[in-house]
């Protein structure tokens, strides 16, 4: 028999995490309440995450590879190159707006919002036409800020839940959360871009208009490609072949009502699948996401905090030339939609190339961010920042002497993936810069990357319309990717002189006492890195 008086006096267990959830309950911030809401919230982030990755997933598939087409499909009156710059005037407009939605709308609400955009774009598609294809190019690209903003907020609410769960330090958490979502986006692009190309080269489909290889090399050459254009329009050397569609995937011509209906188009099928994938996104979240308790922008700026963030992000030199790293960052991704795949693609072995080369783009792009994602560390190192200024140096250089023909498929295929090799490395970059850089004016210093990123965007677009020159493009793109590269290393330079005056400030206090300041300020800045 064992002694009640000894008994009581043993010490008692302690269970930390029912002590944890008391804790946070007696402060009033009790997010589970007891140990099994804390099991089936576990199961929500699970389920929600799987919704989000998926409907992501499916938005993607359907939308990018349509993207890609427009400059090779819609060439009537510069119908894609128009549309294309609606969408990324509007994620401007957008991108000033995103953290006011967020405080506005749950995430529920404003992902539907999201996807049914993507859904109208799809049907812009099927039934194309400037009426139809303007308006949701501008909805879409309204709507991809806050959508993006809604996937970051989603995910460190994530990682921080599953981190308290598992007994994971928070960056590691939210670390793995954001790398599924890249290999999500990325596995998106990747075989969208395949199914496009597979039914394209599959079928009789040719793009709507057709130059001949006089006017080609006009194009690609530069100067003379205005004059050339209006030369071969008012010979009416293009022909145009316009189309209505009806299910089930028959094209009809209206001309005359005896004319036999053409064979089956597989085009017409790419896009009702882009179509039925759009749907099928908006009816996964619709089902199975639930939103979370807490708020997406919990913290609200003022418009003196705003006003004081937007004049230093205007004012220090560093700043200004990272926006130029930016411009060029979006710029390069405009020439490689806008002219690389239609002057090196689409004219000269048809539309299927297009989503082979975005395929082999997307690769180099997702290789080269998971390698610097690997050497995190050094990832704003001097000799990193140089390796990826050249690369894309090289890019240029070899893209104003080089020209593809119809037997070198594959070396052009090689060309893409570097490029995208080289606009991962920069973009990775550059996002990691600004992030490091930015202090108390983070979420400023990021929406204005992202303005900068859409403005580069845009110019590719209007060069392309009003010159017609690709070597105009690349006379817009050196510029940019010069100063930009000077504001990387500026501002890397102030980073390790941050750094280094903070090691000799830890080094300065030897006493034990301040041991929990040091402790507390690495804290903070695992959560900013993260």
């Amino acid at each position: 028999m064992v002694d009640p008086t000894e008994e009581a006096s043993r010490p008692k267990r302690v269970n930390f995490r029912h002590e944890l959830l008391r804790y946070q309950s007696l402060r009033g911030h009790d997010l589970y309440g007891s140990e099994e809401e804390l099991e089936n919230k576990g199961q929500n982030i699970w389920r929600n995450f799987i919704s989000q990755c998926s409907a992501t997933f499916l938005a993607v598939f359907a939308v990018i590879p349509s993207r890609n087409l427009q400059t090779s499909i819609h060439m009537a009156h510069d119908l894609g190159k128009v549309s294309l710059c609606c969408m990324y005037a509007s994620y401007i407009v957008g991108c000033f707006f995103s953290t006011l939605i967020l405080q506005r709308f749950r995430a529920k609400c404003m992902l539907l919002s999201s996807l049914f955009f993507h859904i109208l774009y799809s049907v812009s598609n099927v039934i194309p036409s400037a009426f139809t294809l303007l308006p949701a190019s501008c909805l879409v690209g309204l709507c991809q800020p806050a959508f993006w903003s809604i996937q970051d907020c989603l995910l460190l609410g994530y990682g921080l839940k599953y981190s308290a769960m598992a007994s994971l330090p928070p960056q590691s958490a939210l670390r793995l959360f954001q790398t599924v979502t890249i290999i999500t986006i990325h596995s998106a692009q990747i075989l969208g871009n395949l199914l496009s190309s597979g039914l394209i080269s599959a079928s009789d489909f040719h793009c709507e208009e057709e130059l001949d290889s006089a006017h080609h090399r006009h194009y690609l050459q530069g100067h003379n490609g205005t004059a050339a254009h209006r030369q071969h329009h008012g010979g009416k050397v293009l022909h145009n072949e316009k189309w209505t569609y009806t299910l089930p995937f028959i094209p009809i011509q209206t001309r005359r009502l005896t004319e036999t209906s053409p064979s089956v188009n597989f085009y017409q099928l790419l896009t009702l699948i882009y179509l039925c994938m759009s749907v099928i996104a908006m009816g996964s979240v619709l089902i199975f996401f639930e939103s979370p308790d807490v708020a997406l922008q919990r913290r609200t700026l003022g418009w003196r905090e705003k006003l004081r963030g937007v004049r230093k992000c205007l004012t220090d030199p560093r700043w200004l030339l990272l926006w130029f790293a930016a411009c060029y960052i979006g710029f390069a991704q405009g020439m490689i939609i806008c002219d690389i795949s239609k002057g090196y693609g689409s004219d000269v072995f048809g539309c299927y190339i297009v989503g082979y080369m975005m395929v082999s783009f997307g690769t180099g792009n997702l290789l080269a961010i998971l390698v610097l994602e690997k050497i995190k560390a050094c990832g704003i190192h001097p000799l990193l920042l140089t390796a990826g200024f050249l690369l894309n140096i090289a890019m240029l250089i070899l893209t104003s002497l080089w020209r593809p023909t119809e037997s070198q498929s594959w070396q052009l295929l090689v060309f893409t993936a570097m490029w995208g090799v080289g606009d991962g490395t920069l973009q990775s970059q550059a996002q990691s810069v600004v992030v490091k850089y930015a202090r108390e004016e983070r979420d400023v210093a990021m929406t204005t990357f992202r303005v900068s990123q859409g403005l580069g965007l845009l110019v590719s677009f209007i060069v392309s319309i009003f010159t017609r020159s690709l070597v105009t493009s690349l006379y817009v793109a050196l510029p940019l990717h010069v100063l930009g590269f000077l504001g990387l290393i500026l501002t890397s330079n102030e980073l390790t002189s941050r750094q280094r005056s903070q090691h000799r400030d830890n080094a300065r206090q030897h006493s034990p006492t301040t041991s929990d300041s040091r402790e507390h300020s690495d804290y903070h800045n695992i959560g900013g890195d993260a």
